[in-house]
C-alpha cells in the first residue's frame, strides 16, 4: 500500500506539473510581447527623435 500511495502522490505532482506547464506559455507569450513591443517603441522614440 506504501507503494502506492508514493506513486499516485508522484503520479498528482506531476500531472500538477503539466497543468502549470500548459498554462504558463500563455503567459510567458504576452510578457514577450509587451517586452517587445516596448523595445519597439523606444526604439522608434529614439530614431525620430
Amino acid at each position: 500500500m506504501e507503494i502506492l500511495d508514493k506513486k499516485s502522490n508522484r503520479m498528482s505532482r506531476a500531472n500538477a506539473g503539466v497543468s502549470e506547464c500548459n498554462e504558463f506559455p500563455d503567459l510567458q507569450r504576452i510578457l514577450d510581447f509587451l517586452s517587445l513591443r516596448n523595445l519597439l517603441s523606444n526604439e522608434l522614440f529614439f530614431t525620430f527623435c
